[in-house]
């Protein structure tokens, strides 16, 4: 699928991000490319609590991986492994703040993470995950 093909207009994305600011940024970068219809949760718990009322409307989850409460490894685990078969298909990105190693990639690659973006995220590298995870 070329990156001309998706309609980022139509997407419908949650993003989990514990620093409200970050989480404003993303909001923000999603907005420069026409999203508009994103939903927040400020952790993992919050975004399974999201995820229930909202799963139907969702087609992609971006997700911190170093959160309190429930962090990213928690909260892909969880709905990889405890959701309906959309939650296990859903596309996931996770947000990390350094390049993610070997020891990152590979266990969140198994439950099924499509990429990653390194922060400050900006509204081409965003474009660019998305697109892929969506092909």
């Amino acid at each position: 699928m070329a990156e001309n093909d998706i309609d980022f207009s139509r997407l419908r994305v949650l993003i989990i991000e514990d620093d409200y600011h970050l989480r404003q940024v993303i909001k923000l970068a999603f907005s420069q490319l026409r999203c508009n219809r994103v939903l927040e949760a400020s952790d993992g718990e919050r975004g399974i609590e999201v995820y229930k009322v909202a799963a139907e409307q969702l087609d992609v989850i971006v997700c911190d991986l170093n959160m309190p409460v429930l962090d990213g490894y928690g909260f892909v685990r969880h709905v990889r492994q405890n959701m309906d078969q959309r939650a296990k298909d859903i596309p996931i990105i996770i947000l990390t703040a350094t390049k993610p190693t070997e020891g990152v990639v590979k266990p969140l690659a198994e439950l099924g993470v499509q990429g990653y973006l390194v922060k400050p995220v900006t509204a081409g590298a965003l474009k660019k995950q998305i697109t892929r995870a969506l092909s």
